[in-house]
């Protein structure tokens, strides 16, 4: 479903490569941090979304970056 929302130049190419490498990190964070024996899918709602604001502040720029950028396609009036 999230896939139709996005623009068709991250749907093919080194910006699909770079997004799909940022949700993987997203999805492994929680056990890379030890903080869970699951992943992010895993979570409940609420503690996904703390999860998400937590990295979106955190120190990797270039995650930030991705990050907020991939809320911009999937925020309405953003």
């Amino acid at each position: 479903d999230v896939v139709a929302l996005l623009p068709p130049r991250l749907r093919a190419g080194r910006a699909r490569r770079r997004l799909v490498r940022a949700l993987w990190l997203v999805e492994w964070s929680p056990r890379l941090a030890l903080r869970s024996r699951r992943g992010f899918s895993w979570l409940p709602r609420d503690e996904r979304r703390a999860w998400l604001e937590r990295l979106e502040a955190g120190r990797s720029r270039r995650l930030r970056g991705v990050l907020r950028e991939l809320r911009g396609y999937l925020t309405p009036g953003a």
